[in-house]
């Protein structure tokens, strides 16, 4: 008798279990065929080249025996889903290795970017501690221990949260450098005469700082182009009495505003935003509209003495 499991030849052998007989001649006893069990047993497909039956038990003994990776389950005739499941294993464990890389990369990234920001700190901390010193030494007899100026003449006040808030690093490297010439703000660089290098004025600006606070920026608009004949009149009626007639400034009272050094580094917006919302803690007050007891002009009216002050600067 002769036994299929209506799949390939090669699946017939993974699970002889679920072999059916059919008919026909069998290859392993010879019935049917011509021969007799001779012929059989010589031309069936597992036969025995020995002139024996070839009886079914030594068959599956046979096949019990084949080695492990000729019985895969994927041959079985449940191996579609055997496969399926362990498709599925293998794409969660894909996913699982990809999120432990992407976590790896996530915290290494994250520890390399809080490692550069306390060395960065850690160094910002030691030009500060180094340019205090050096403000001590250099710049506190006229401006203050704690920058609150007018310790000596017109010394600004450095650790104003308004004017820090709109010089730029530039702004007070220039200025330490060179100094205001016309007044007691002498140069300190080596290349006019002075004891320090681009180091410690480095160093000083980041002492500066220190004093900064998160001050938020008033709005500021385009500057326009101002007519510097109003300006003219302007300033003559609300400035003159505090910063001189000639902008040349007053003495404990407002600084020099024609200077060539100040017109050469502070930009339109310094101007305009000074003159406009005022320093707090000093006498200079707001003078834009709508901001305090003298604020009486309007924003093209401030663009005007923008422009006055500019004048000052061609004619230098």
């Amino acid at each position: 008798m002769r036994y299929s499991s209506g799949a390939s030849g090669r699946q017939v052998l993974r699970n002889p279990n679920t072999l059916t007989p059919i008919s026909g001649p069998s290859p392993w006893t010879g019935e049917g065929t011509q021969g007799g069990p001779g012929e059989g047993a010589r031309g069936g497909c597992h036969a025995d080249p020995s002139p024996h039956p070839n009886p079914l038990p030594q068959w599956r003994e046979g096949i019990e025996t084949l080695p492990p990776e000729n019985t895969s389950p994927y041959f079985w005739p449940e191996g579609l889903s055997h496969q399926r499941e362990y498709g599925m294993a293998c794409r969660k464990r894909e996913m699982r290795g990809r999120r432990l890389v992407w976590t790896g990369m996530v915290v290494l990234g994250g520890g390399i970017l809080a490692a550069t920001w306390f060395l960065g700190r850690a160094m910002l901390g030691a030009h500060a501690e180094r340019g205090q010193a050096l403000y001590t030494f250099y710049c506190a007899a006229c401006h203050g221990p704690e920058g609150q100026g007018r310790i000596r003449g017109n010394a600004p006040q450095l650790s104003n949260p308004d004017f820090l808030a709109l010089a730029s690093d530039e702004f007070l490297r220039v200025t330490i450098s060179r100094g205001r010439r016309g007044t007691e703000m002498r140069g300190w660089a080596r290349e006019v005469g002075g004891p320090l290098n681009p180091a410690d004025i480095k160093d000083i600006v980041a002492f500066l700082r220190t004093w900064q606070r998160e001050v938020p920026r008033p709005p500021t608009p385009p500057v326009g182009r101002g007519d510097p004949t109003r300006g003219r009149r302007l300033y003559e009626a609300a400035c003159a009495t505090c910063h001189g007639r000639e902008g040349q400034g007053e003495l404990a009272r407002g600084t020099a505003l024609n200077s060539p050094d100040l017109l050469a580094t502070a930009d339109d917006v310094f101007l305009w935003a000074t003159i406009a919302y005022g320093r707090w803690g000093t006498p200079m007050l707001p003078f834009l509209r709508g901001r305090g007891a003298v604020g009486q002009l309007s924003e093209e009216e401030i663009s005007d003495l923008v422009a006055y002050l500019r004048s000052w600067q061609n004619t230098q």
